[in-house]
């Protein structure tokens, strides 16, 4: 549906358009897809959410306009809450009878307790076991991942990772000063 930018705000047309966001996000769609189809633009939309929270916006409302989007506001966000509580409730009676489902619920609901503990352990470790490793091989430097993770982060994730943590100033600047001719010439013995 088509946006009407001269629509005067609070006029009856207007309270419709605002009537249909509320409509539609109360059958769940998403506030923009909602502002779309009732004709409301959904930056306008965000500006009201803004008004509302009282943040400041380059438009400022007369205060009869700010009590209508406060009414407005309130009636979206009783309606995201009534849309969320159907799909819980209609999840929670197919739960009831698909083990699957229960569980898809509860490690959403509560991933720590529900979740599948090997996701999160690798998620976790993936990232300072392959900093370790480039380090070891010489493709990044201390200061480099410093810079990025901060020393007390790398000292308590990575460093314990490192074949030889003591030496990991040496092992960085080894192989960030010595060229691949040098290093064949160092193994050789010449």
């Amino acid at each position: 549906m088509g946006r009407h930018p001269n629509r005067l705000f609070g006029s009856p047309e207007h309270k419709k358009v605002l009537a249909k966001v509320v409509k539609y996000i109360r059958s769940g769609n998403h506030p923009a897809i909602a502002c779309e189809a009732a004709g409301l633009s959904y930056g306008q939309f965000k500006n009201y959410m803004q008004v509302a929270d009282g943040l400041r916006i380059d438009w400022i409302p007369s205060p009869v306009q700010t009590r209508l989007i406060q009414q407005f506001v309130t009636r979206v966000r009783e309606a995201q809450a009534q849309a969320e509580t159907d799909i819980v409730a209609n999840i929670k009676a197919k739960a009831m009878t698909d083990a699957e489902i229960g569980l898809k619920f509860l490690a959403r609901r509560y991933p720590t307790r529900w979740g599948e503990r090997s996701q999160h352990t690798n998620i976790n470790i993936a990232w300072n076991i392959q900093v370790a490793r480039a380090l070891e091989a010489g493709e990044v430097t201390w200061e480099i991942l410093e810079a990025e993770f901060g020393r007390e982060l790398l000292e308590r994730e990575v460093v314990p990772l490192l074949k030889e943590p003591e030496k990991k100033a040496v092992i960085i600047e080894s192989t960030a000063t010595i060229s691949e001719s040098e290093k064949e010439v160092k193994e050789i013995g010449l």
